[in-house]
This record gives structure tokens, C-alpha cells and sequence, in this order.
């Protein structure tokens, strides 16, 4: 169960429910404590013979428009339509021949970005190889013809784009993934304010991966690999972008860094420790502010959050109860549990531990 947030007029919230016969699970606008849902998407009823499956979900920020994705037959290719949240209807437009990043809204809800392959011959729909994707700009209710190509890269035409814009939308940064080295990956930004703005290399030499978690003004926090396998949080001030001036925020830590959330002007941080979740709260010059109270051993998994929220949600699973959703407070440090399955047994009546041993080689 996923949440993802929006704000129109008061607050409001999409959430991903299924009854447990359900083949995929239908998405509702809610209030924050899940009560008076109104069903927004069914999947389940795209097509008759239930082919056709969810492959993505992005809300416009103020959450009137839904931009939500479908694949038919199992199919990797993502064709994407545009939902008015209060009507359930569709707007006329069909954005295709996308795969794997998820458009990404304007703060001013006027448009999106997203990833775009060229159109495969007729023949080859499902075979041929996709290369030289481009990020597109996109405005609701115009023909997907009309779309603008922002950024194009024609030195690395088998790698894969993911488009981010900074909270306040003045920066396009596009993390790009390089077939030959999965462990590594390229970070271009964009000055979108500038007039002529060009696209610049921020990681001209990657020595590991650079994940964008938020910003503030015109320094962004990134999560790297970059001399820390384990993973550190660092900040980069894109007025001044040479490696030399970055500041580690985060050091390298036992436990591997596994996501990081920008929101209320603090980072969120899940560690991976002995093979379950951890979090921890930190201000933005790298103090630890707390810990976010899990429910025993077991695997976090936060949903989308706003960049000046103040409240994120997330799913706990473990080995003796299935994934409940909690509402975790930035301001209190409180988690208040939403929604936990009705069980048919007692899960105090188990126990999980873990326990060590030495492996043969020591």
C-alpha cells in the first residue's frame, strides 16, 4: 500500500487499496486517515481481459491532475494518459513509447517532464533495441506531438534518463544511467531561470552513483557512492559545482545508506542494518535530530513526499505481519499507525530474533 500527496484547497491524499481478491490494487483520493475514499483509478477494469497493469503514478502537486501509466500484456513499454482527479475523466492526449522514469510535475502544475524513445518500426514494437531517449516537456490537453524535446545525449545513446526538478523548480537536473558500469551514473543540471539555459555536466569524472534527495535554493543534497560504498549524503551548490567544493553532510556510516527524503527543511534517512530497515532524522548541516520508531525487525518502505511537508508515510512489513501504514510526524517525531490488515492469527504469538554466526572463512 502506497501513499502519494496533494494539496488542493485543503489537504489531500491518493492511497492504493486492495481487498485482497483484487488483481491489482485501485487507487482512491482520501483524507489523511483513509476515511471517506473516493475511488479514483481501477486497473482492474482498463481492459476486459484484465491485461493491461499500472506501471506508474504521478499527481500534479496540487493534485487535480493524475498522471498514471499502463502496460498492456506485459509489455516494458508505458503508455501514459492524464486523469482530472475530480471528474475521473481522461484527458484526450496518449503519451507513448516511454519506459522506466516517471514524468515529473512542475511546481506551478503546468506541465511535466518525461522520457521519450523513438518510435520503434512496426515490425520490431516489442524486439527492437531502444536507444537515444530524450527528456520531453509535456502540457496537459495538448497533442503529444507538440511536445518540446529539453535534453537529448547523443555521446551515451544506449543509457537510460531520469528527469528531477529541484522543489522550486528552477533547476532540471537528469541523472543518466551507463549501460557499461552500473555502479556508476552521470548527473547533468539545468539552469531553467537562465535565458538560452544549456545543459552542464555536473560529474564529469563518476566515481559512483549520485542520487538527487532535495534542495535548498541552489545547493542540492545528493546521495553518493563516491568514496563511501556504503553510501553519504553531500552538498553541492550549484553556483559553485566543482568536485573540490563539495561538503560531505552525511559521512559514510556501518550500516549502507538505502533512500533519502528532502522534506520540512530536514533529511530522512534509511539505513539497511543486518538485513532490516533503520531511519534516522537529520537538519541539513548533518545533525542527528532522532530516530524514526519501527516496529521491530523487519523492511521500511517510504512513500513520495512533498518537499515542504511535514509529515511522510510509510509501509512496515516483517516476517509475522503484513505491511501496515503509518503516518510518521517531522515536527513530533511521532508514527501513528493508518491501516493494518485484519488477521486471522495473534502475531505476539511469535517471535523473530536474529542471530550471528561466523561464516567458514572467518
Amino acid at each position: 500500500m502506497g501513499v502519494y500527496r496533494g494539496v488542493f484547497g485543503r489537504k489531500h491524499y491518493f492511497i492504493l487499496r486492495n481487498s485482497g481478491l483484487q488483481n491489482q490494487a485501485v487507487l482512491y483520493s482520501t483524507d489523511v486517515g483513509g476515511e471517506n475514499a473516493k475511488p479514483v483509478l481501477d486497473p482492474n477494469t482498463l481492459r476486459a481481459d484484465g491485461t493491461a497493469a499500472l506501471c506508474g503514478l504521478s499527481p500534479s502537486h496540487n493534485g487535480r491532475l493524475l498522471a498514471y501509466g499502463t502496460a498492456l500484456a506485459g509489455s516494458d513499454w508505458c503508455e501514459w494518459r492524464i486523469r482530472d482527479v475530480e471528474t475521473s475523466q481522461d484527458k484526450p492526449e496518449l503519451i507513448r513509447w516511454t519506459k522506466d522514469a516517471m514524468p515529473v510535475w512542475t511546481p506551478d502544475n503546468s506541465s511535466f517532464y518525461y522520457v521519450r524513445y523513438p518510435k520503434p518500426p512496426d515490425e520490431k514494437l516489442l524486439t527492437a533495441l531502444n536507444r537515444n531517449p530524450v527528456v520531453v516537456r509535456h502540457f496537459p490537453g495538448q497533442p503529444e506531438s507538440r511536445d518540446e524535446i529539453v535534453y537529448e545525449d547523443r555521446a551515451h545513446p544506449d543509457s537510460s534518463l531520469g528527469p528531477v526538478l529541484t522543489g522550486d523548480g528552477r533547476f532540471l537536473l537528469i541523472h543518466t544511467d551507463l549501460p557499461v558500469d552500473s555502479s556508476k551514473n552521470l548527473l547533468f543540471v539545468r539552469d531553467l531561470s537562465a535565458p538560452r539555459a544549456k545543459t552542464v555536466l555536473l560529474t564529469p569524472d563518476p566515481a559512483g552513483i549520485y542520487d538527487y534527495a532535495g534542495n535548498r535554493g541552489t545547493t542540492v543534497y545528493l546521495r553518493t557512492t563516491d568514496g563511501a560504498p556504503r553510501g553519504r549524503i553531500i552538498a553541492v551548490d550549484l553556483m559553485h559545482p566543482a568536485r573540490r567544493m563539495w561538503k560531505t553532510v552525511i559521512p559514510e556510516q556501518a550500516e549502507s545508506i538505502d533512500r533519502v527524503i528532502f522534506a520540512d527543511g530536514k533529511l530522512l534517512v534509511s539505513f539497511l542494518k543486518d538485513a532490516s530497515s533503520e531511519a534516522k532524522v537529520y537538519s541539513l548541516e548533518g545533525a542527528q535530530l532522532g530516530g524514526v520508531p519501527l516496529q521491530g525487525i523487519g523492511t521500511l518502505d517510504w512513500s513520495p513526499a512533498e518537499p515542504d511537508a511535514a509529515e511522510l508515510f510509510y509501509s512496515f512489513v516483517s516476517f509475522t505481519e503484513p505491511a501496515a501504514l503509518y503516518r510518521y510526524d517531522l515536527r513530533s517525531g511521532r508514527s501513528t499507525l493508518l491501516h493494518r490488515s485484519k488477521l486471522h492469527f495473534d502475531p505476539s504469538s511469535f517471535e523473530t530474533r536474529q542471530v550471528f554466526y561466523p561464516s567458514k572463512d572467518g
